[in-house]
């Protein structure tokens, strides 16, 4: 049982890594003119490929406090609940 749970942790560790990757991927094969990329879509589609890495993160980290798989957040007003009450430092 222990190793399934470690096997899951990997393979959910690397997939936010994976997402990162693939948007600098997305960059890399964009035309550059001066200090300028020159086509939106792949701008957009890169920077939406990294926020999904962030979202991976932040399940992560939720996942770590306790919340299961079901009880994470699916909308953005939920995240900054999510994040405020299991992840920010609470002062005394």
């Amino acid at each position: 049982m222990q190793k399934r749970q470690a096997k899951r942790q990997i393979i959910r560790e690397g997939e936010a890594l994976r997402y990162l990757e693939n948007a600098r991927e997305i960059l890399k094969n964009t035309r550059i003119e001066g200090n300028n990329y020159m086509d939106r879509k792949p701008i957009r589609e890169a920077f939406g490929t990294a926020y999904l890495a962030v979202l991976e993160v932040i399940n992560e980290a939720l996942i770590r406090k306790g919340l299961t798989p079901k009880q994470l957040p699916k909308k953005v007003e939920t995240y900054r609940i999510a994040l405020q009450d299991n992840l920010s430092v609470k002062k005394r």
